[in-house]
């Protein structure tokens, strides 16, 4: 082999490592920009003014039967892969002549339009609201001891606890779509209309500490480049990735929990 062709590979080489680049960085981008919402676009205006309400806040809350009793409180909510609120789940017994046991409840048979959550759950009805049925568990009936360990049990694939993606870390890609970076951790989800209507991220490290609200982005609406996902977050996953670059983030402003339901 001549000098000439060996300087001439050697050109085209160099020639073609910006190409190569360019089109890896373009793929990155394409990725990043599939599904997305525009942060430009995006604001916080229907949370402030709508009926939104935080799941963080719910947690622990008193349940109240329709009797006007407490018999128990909120444990936790259980959402499809579309982001819905498909059921609640409680942990009642109380005063009840029963061991504390947890129940699904369908979303539309809890009441939270007035100063209390209620239930239609009774001591003699109990067993009709099976955690398993309602939300997601696997099995067909719930024993009356299975009480511990609910945190642990996996749910279906298209079934997951709102307690699974709360506290999980949250990352953002830097500007060039190269590499995740450390943002912070989803601290809170709104909900609006039964589903959910932002993702609520603690920041952390260089970003932080701060307060933001983010739109959800589920398995099934985020998209992908060649079957790869670009993002997003699905049960079990550690991370909840968001499509967005660092400098997209830049100028978002704070999220202010006082002002919802307010203006």
């Amino acid at each position: 082999m001549t000098r000439l062709t060996i300087s001439a590979i050697a050109l085209a080489a160099a020639g073609a490592a910006p190409a190569l680049a360019q089109d890896t960085d373009a793929t990155a981008q394409d990725a990043i920009d599939a599904g997305k919402i525009n942060l430009n676009t995006w604001t916080y205006s229907d949370i402030y003014s709508g009926d939104g309400w935080s799941i963080e806040e719910m947690f622990g809350e008193p349940v109240y039967g329709e009797t006007g009793d407490e018999i128990g409180d909120v444990e936790d909510f259980v959402l499809n892969a579309d982001g819905e609120i498909v059921a609640m789940i409680a942990e009642v017994g109380g005063f009840w002549d029963i061991a504390d046991t947890h129940v699904g409840v369908p979303l539309q048979q809890v009441d939270m339009s007035g100063a209390r959550i209620t239930i239609p759950v009774t001591e003699q009805t109990v067993n009709d609201y099976d955690l398993f049925e309602y939300s997601g568990l696997p099995g067909t009936e719930l024993g009356q001891g299975v009480t511990t360990g609910l945190d642990d049990v996996p749910l279906t694939t298209d079934a997951w606890r709102a307690s699974d993606l709360i506290g999980d870390y949250v990352r953002i890609q830097d500007d060039s779509g190269g590499s995740w970076l450390n943002y912070g951790y989803v601290s809170d989800l709104i909900i609006s209309d039964g589903s959910i209507s932002a993702t609520i991220v603690g920041t952390a490290g260089s970003y932080g500490p701060g307060t933001y609200a983010y739109p959800y982005y589920s398995p099934r609406t985020y998209g992908a480049i060649d079957g790869t996902p670009a993002g997003g977050w699905a049960p079990g996953n550690p991370t909840y990735d968001l499509p967005y670059l660092e400098g997209d983030v830049a100028e978002l402003p704070e999220f202010d929990y006082e002002r919802m339901n307010n203006s």
